[in-house]
Order: C-alpha cells, then sequence, then structure tokens
C-alpha cells in the first residue's frame, strides 16, 4: 500500500523546537491511520510517501491504539441466575409512541423476554 501526499502547502505551528521530530511523528501516525512507528520509518526511508520531512522519532503511547488493542471479556454462556421454570422471570420493554403506525394501526408494541428460555 502506498500513500502519496503533497506537505509543501502545510505549516506545522511548534511551541518548543526539541519537540519538533516528536510532532511530526505523531502526526504522521495519525495522518496514515495509526500505523506503527517502524512502517512509518520504512515509508519514509524507501520515499513511498513524499513529504515526510525531519526525524521519525519514537513517540509516547497513542492512546487510541492501546484502546484498539483491548481485549473484550466475552459474555457467559449461561445465565448466573438460578431460574428453575419458565415464565419465572420475564424482562419487559414497551417502545413507542411510534411515528409509524404498524399494519394494525398501533402506534407502541411490547417485548416480553423469559430469562429462563
Amino acid at each position: 500500500m502506498a500513500y502519496l501526499t503533497n506537505t509543501s502547502n502545510v505549516t506545522f505551528a511548534l511551541f518548543a523546537t526539541t519537540k519538533v521530530p516528536t510532532l511530526q511523528s505523531i502526526l504522521w501516525h495519525n495522518c496514515l491511520e495509526h500505523l506503527h512507528l517502524h512502517a512509518i520509518k520504512q515509508m519514509k526511508n524507501s520515499q513511498m510517501v513524499i513529504g515526510i520531512g525531519g526525524a521519525i522519532t519514537s513517540f509516547s503511547i497513542c492512546e487510541w491504539c492501546i484502546l484498539g488493542k483491548h481485549h473484550v471479556s466475552s459474555f457467559p454462556s449461561k445465565s448466573n441466575s438460578h431460574l428453575t421454570e419458565l415464565l419465572e422471570l420475564v424482562h419487559m420493554d414497551l417502545c413507542g409512541l411510534m411515528q409509524t403506525l404498524t399494519h394494525g394501526g398501533a402506534k407502541y408494541f411490547v417485548i416480553f423476554i423469559d430469562d429462563y428460555s
């Protein structure tokens, strides 16, 4: 995959000149959809992207990259409740007033869910 980018018209506003490489690294990381640092350096060295200037240095860990790598716990396959028969615990949800009427002319609908089954 190659990106062709023209950065000749881009101006970076900086407050400390010692942070220039770090800021450029973070900006390229974000612009290239959170691509890892090694790939950005490789793209710069092989001139796959036009306009990457300055040194690409390591930067602090990206919060969005960390969140994207988190694993989500799966839902339990069985309920922890100790129900023994149908209709012992029923959940109900009432929805309405709907803008579009049903074929029967109803403006509301109800959902019943049996927790045992």
